[in-house]
């Protein structure tokens, strides 16, 4: 088998995505959700008809922002944006108690997509793949 015949193998055609209501009743978390794989996840769900989308952020002002855009969208989109800074174990740790105070006692979805990269280099490898498995 040739190098060009084994690429051409791995390329398939996907099916395309859901359609419709889907997520409706479904809470939905995303983490990273203001760039890149994240905001587009962010932008399929919500046409999705979700009972919540939280985004989990470090960046505040631009998720609100995408939030709005996405309501001016979807006029009966709910959701939230909530500070989660993955490289603060502080932020970390205080991020349950911080849903609860908004009245979230569950979560349906997680689309886990920020980035740990600073933290595994601040706790060194090791403990840093061991966070990864947790």
């Amino acid at each position: 088998m040739t190098l060009w015949t084994f690429i051409g193998r791995q390329w398939t055609k996907l099916p395309p995505p859901p359609k419709g209501e889907y997520l409706k009743g479904k809470v939905v978390l995303l983490t990273g959700a203001n760039s890149g794989i994240g905001l587009e996840s962010l932008k399929h769900f919500s046409t999705a008809s979700p009972a919540l989308l939280i985004l989990a952020v470090r960046s505040i002002e631009v998720s609100e922002r995408i939030l709005a855009e996405l309501q001016s969208l979807h006029t009966d989109l709910k959701g939230i944006v909530i500070s989660l800074n993955l490289d603060d174990l502080d932020s970390i740790k205080s991020f349950p108690s911080r849903l609860k105070d908004k009245g979230i006692d569950k979560i349906d979805i997680l689309i886990n997509n920020a980035g740990l990269v600073f933290l595994m280099r601040r706790l060194g490898f090791d403990q840093g793949k061991v966070l990864m498995l947790i």
